[in-house]
């Protein structure tokens, strides 16, 4: 069978055994390759088979390898988790700091504006009555 040109998407689809979705993406991608024309009017894509269709698939990698990057990848986030715990407690500790320095300030301005005279009003407060 030679290349068959200029192929819809959903011929593509056909032939190849996949979804329309993933002739898109597979365009996109330049697995494979295809043109934009305007037939009756309207723009479509007109996809170009290859002559081996079996070549424009992709076997699954083996159940073993797929299961050790599986595990890797757990033990990766595993870690990941550990370092965002760490870093969480950090910024626990910090907001704790930072809240206890908050209630030393609000009772040194209590106790200031106890120090000051009683009864006494500041300069600025000339004009208000009594």
């Amino acid at each position: 069978m030679a290349d068959q040109q200029g192929v819809p998407i959903e011929k593509a689809a056909e032939l190849l055994d996949r979804s329309p979705q993933t002739i898109v993406r597979w365009l996109k991608s330049g697995r494979l390759s295809g043109r934009k024309e305007t037939v009756d009017g309207r723009e479509r894509w007109l996809i170009d088979i290859p002559d081996n269709p079996a070549d424009s698939r992709s076997d699954p990698p083996p159940l073993d390898i797929l299961l050790a990057s599986k595990d890797d990848r757990i033990a990766d986030l595993q870690a990941e988790i550990q370092t965002l715990k760490t870093e969480l407690a950090g910024k626990a500790k910090q907001i704790e700091d930072l809240n206890e320095r908050l209630r030393e300030s609000h009772i040194l301005l209590q106790e200031r504006k106890q120090l000051s005279e009683p009864g006494k009003k500041p300069w600025w407060a000339f004009w208000r009555r009594q």
